[in-house]
């Protein structure tokens, strides 16, 4: 993520790398990177979820609250729970969590999966390697700082067609 900041102290940057994520699926029309996004997007949503619910559980087993109550049923999904008498509610939302859980970690063993497929995860090595080659043959250097995503897989996508067609 310290790469998505020029300078300054970073803020929000989970959001700006999902962004440009979501920007680079979408433009590179890659159907394997837009499944890598998407499977990512997932597990973030249900890990954060499940993140939440157990911070809402932990504050009921304190107090009872019931603008708190009212986010477990409408917002987390629990709305089948009435929550009437916390003791026998509460481990009922946990166990109904569980099932969330048992999903985060499919989603994780095919994120896991999709990234082997694809040949794994970009690193700054492999991308700076990537820039000298499509440089070296669109004839100029590529400066990442100054290259926007549309740009790199505007000539990512030029150098392919090249290769597919026999490097003309």
């Amino acid at each position: 993520m310290k790469w998505l900041v020029k300078s300054g102290e970073p803020t929000d940057l989970s959001e700006a790398y999902l962004a440009i994520a979501d920007e680079y699926s979408e433009v590179a029309k890659d159907p394997q990177a837009l499944h890598t996004l998407t499977l990512k997007k997932q597990i973030a949503i249900l890990n954060n979820k499940l993140v939440c619910i157990q911070l809402v559980v932990d504050h009921l087993q304190t107090v009872r609250n019931e603008e708190v109550i009212a986010i477990l049923r409408k917002d987390l999904g629990f709305a089948s729970l009435n929550y009437d008498d916390l003791e026998k509610d509460l481990p009922r939302t946990i166990n109904l969590a569980k099932s969330m859980y048992a999903k985060l970690q499919i989603l994780e063993k095919q994120l896991v999966e999709q990234v082997k497929k694809s040949g794994g995860e970009v690193t700054r090595e492999g991308y700076y390697s990537e820039l000298a080659i499509i440089g070296k043959w669109a004839g100029f250097q590529i400066q990442p700082k100054k290259y926007s995503v549309m740009e790199y897989i505007v000539l990512k996508n030029a150098f392919k067609a090249a290769e597919s067609n026999g490097g003309k």
